[in-house]
């Protein structure tokens, strides 16, 4: 997705450093075994498990990787701070794929409660895709697709 939408965002980032950065995310969500947002949905316990692992998990990574790994455990950090430009674009791009997902999944049943949180992290990924014109039309357009699928929005 950041190869792809690089080149149409208004915002200039370094598209290299994106890349590490989301690379990083990537491989410390694979050392600790992501657990998708829906199977969050309501549950502290869970939310908080992969919060965790994921910190045990680039922790990890930088020990085995002696000298090295602190590289990686910056661009770590810089993307779990949003701390630069191109953590907010890789954060915005990890929160709309998931969003991706959700909205193009066949339309599932919630409680209300459910409901409320769902509609909690959507507005969570609208925010972060702020940051650029190009980011919010994606979010624009993914929203109005689910809400013609679903009275779910």
């Amino acid at each position: 997705m950041l190869i792809l939408i690089a080149p149409k965002l208004e915002l200039k980032i370094d598209l290299l450093r994106a890349i590490k950065i989301a690379v990083v995310h990537d491989i410390v969500e694979i050392e600790a075994k992501d657990i998708p947002v829906l199977e969050r949905i309501n549950n502290e316990k869970l939310s908080s498990q992969k919060r965790n692992d994921e910190q045990t998990a680039i922790e990890n990574i930088k020990n085995q990787l002696g000298g090295d790994g602190q590289e990686l455990y910056d661009l770590w950090n810089e993307f779990e701070n949003l701390k630069t430009n191109e953590a907010k674009i890789v954060q915005a791009l990890d929160k709309l794929e998931g969003q991706l997902q959700f909205l193009t999944d066949p339309v599932r049943k919630f409680s209300q409660d459910d409901h409320d949180l769902v509609k909690s992290l959507l507005k969570q990924t609208t925010r972060l895709c702020k940051i650029d014109p190009f980011l919010e039309k994606l979010d624009k357009d993914t929203l109005r697709d689910r809400k013609k699928r679903t009275s779910l929005l």
